[in-house]
């Protein structure tokens, strides 16, 4: 391939048939980072991508860093923001890996899910894995219209699953009071742990007011 510069021999112009053919037998990969070595910089748009889907899907920074098993400031945030232009491989892999694992599971960070509405990161399901590393490629947001009865199935959906109405409540995106007016204005009847979250803070109210008499 290099030919032999110590003896002023340049590449060979010819090879053999049968080698040529064993060269052009081998699959050329589409991209990089799935097969470069750990430490190869690689372009870092699709981790970027990658990052600010999950994190449009309702992971923080933090949360996804954690999991990644980064410092979640410094390099990483410029990651996140689309400001780092390169990669080592191993990182892009983690970072696919964990994409892999988490498109289809709705995170209950709901100022994340803010973050990445308010950039206009498209969330993963907007993406296509043959195209979420090109760079020309560009999808079309899907638009999701819910409605209050949309909330109010999933509060319903986790409320079924074990969640307590707190964190319920946080994982639809409002607050206990807001979850409350929904159910007023869609004229259902608020499931019990609903009534009991309620109950419980009204509690904690008075017994907060009792104590500041008694001082």
């Amino acid at each position: 391939m290099t030919g032999r510069p110590e003896r002023g021999y340049g590449p060979t112009k010819k090879v053999l048939r049968r080698t040529a053919d064993r060269i052009l037998a081998v699959p050329v990969p589409e991209l990089a980072f799935p097969v470069a070595s750990p430490g190869r910089i690689v372009p870092a748009f699709g981790t970027t991508r990658r990052l600010q889907a999950l994190v449009a899907n309702g992971y923080s920074q933090r949360e996804l860093c954690r999991r990644l098993g980064w410092a979640w400031q410094g390099n990483a945030t410029a990651l996140f923001l689309g400001r780092a232009e390169y990669v080592v491989a191993r990182r892009a892999r983690e970072v696919a890996d964990l994409f892999i694992q988490l498109q289809l599971v709705p995170g209950n960070d709901a100022r994340a899910r803010n973050r990445g509405r308010a950039n206009g990161w498209p969330a993963p399901l907007d993406w296509d894995e043959d195209t979420i590393d090109d760079p020309n490629h560009h999808p079309e947001p899907t638009v999701v219209t819910r409605s209050i009865d949309d909330d109010l199935d999933e509060f319903e959906y986790l409320l079924a699953a074990g969640v307590d109405g707190t964190s319920a409540c946080r994982r639809v995106g409002v607050t206990v009071s807001a979850m409350v007016k929904r159910y007023e204005r869609a004229h259902r009847r608020a499931p019990a742990a609903l009534s009991a979250v309620i109950a419980a803070a009204a509690r904690s109210a008075r017994a907060s007011q009792n104590a500041q008499v008694a001082s």
